[in-house]
């Protein structure tokens, strides 16, 4: 068998290539040791530093529905929809949306999606609300729709009347426990 040139410069042993373990090196000269501490103290300040400023970032950035629970949300948008009293369609529907999203956010009901049926299929399957309650929303919901999709125009006082229903099922409903909720 035959070997080229290049095959036995690879299987020969040269003097420029270790053939065996290698002398074990002299110790590595490490820095000075106050440099590496002040390095691992800057290190320490810094994590510190970043732990305080997610913690501080976290108790000042509270989320407007965390702020402000939702039935004071809900009350102050009804006192600012009393400008539209003049215009029933766009009150009925401001007054509607503001009762839905409450409804939401406070007992977790998916009420902005959904139709007045569904919806109130939904709350008659709950327990969170009682029989009055239930009541006085159907109503104050058929009353909305009527004006919204029935084109019916009530009067001032009818429509001074909703607001002060939708107030009352607000401040009546703000305070249930949340153990009633689920």
């Amino acid at each position: 068998m035959k070997t080229s040139s290049a095959a036995k410069i690879l299987l020969e042993p040269t003097n420029s290539t270790p053939t065996g373990l290698r002398d074990v090196r002299g110790p590595v000269e490490i820095a000075n040791p106050w440099v590496w501490a002040a390095a691992v103290l800057a290190a320490a300040i810094l994590a510190l530093l970043c732990y305080w400023w997610n913690q501080h970032r976290k108790k000042t950035t509270l989320p407007e529905s965390i702020a402000t629970p939702a039935h004071r949300r809900a009350l102050d948008r009804l006192k600012a929809a009393e400008s539209l009293l003049s215009e029933p369609k766009p009150f009925c529907i401001l007054l509607s949306d503001v009762m839905r999203q409450y409804i939401e956010e406070q007992f977790k009901l998916h009420a902005p999606d959904r139709t007045t049926e569904e919806f109130l299929q939904e709350v008659q399957m709950t327990t969170i609300f009682s029989r009055e309650q239930e009541t006085l929303l159907a109503e104050f919901l058929a009353i909305c729709d009527q004006v919204k999709f029935a084109r019916e125009e009530p009067s001032e006082a009818e429509l001074r009347h909703l607001l002060q229903t939708a107030e009352k099922f607000i401040s009546g409903t703000a305070h249930i426990p949340e153990t009633a909720q689920t």
